[in-house]
């Protein structure tokens, strides 16, 4: 059986730094600016990477803003969101495409899914994508 991986901001904020060796660019919280642009009170952590103009990756850490740390769930494991955000003719477009829960693999398959969305391995499908970040976001 898996056991949860509990991590702190900090812990996660340092992932996100090392990434920089494969030219993933730096990252940005904006849990703020979300909350402000979209009207959505988060209860966790998001990151965004800058892709280009028009594509950002979104990750939605899975860690309480309350207590810096990750939760310890009854009823499952939490997860990791990673979320495409597109700024195309017809507004902003978001894409869930991938949902990894905190166990022991995590941060190496979340380094593997930012690098293949960096390289747009992801935005090639038309389908999955939503005006309403929500509708990605639970799905």
């Amino acid at each position: 059986m898996k056991q949860e991986l509990n991590f702190s901001k900090t812990d996660f904020e340092k992932f996100l730094s090392r990434l920089r060796r494969f030219n993933l660019g730096a990252w940005e919280d904006v849990t703020e600016v979300l909350e402000k642009e979209l009207e959505i009170l988060n209860w966790e952590y998001v990151y965004k990477f800058r892709v280009n103009k028009r594509l950002s990756i979104l990750v939605y850490s899975g860690i309480d803003r309350v207590s810096n740390k990750t939760r310890t769930r009854v009823d499952g494991f939490d997860t990791v969101k990673v979320i495409l955000r597109l700024k195309s003719s017809d507004g902003v477009m978001y894409k869930k495409i991938k949902e990894l829960k905190h166990v022991e693999s995590l941060f190496s398959e979340l380094e593997r899914v930012l690098l293949l969305a960096r390289n747009g391995r992801f935005v090639i499908s038309e389908t999955g994508w939503s005006k309403y970040i929500m509708l990605v976001y639970r799905v």
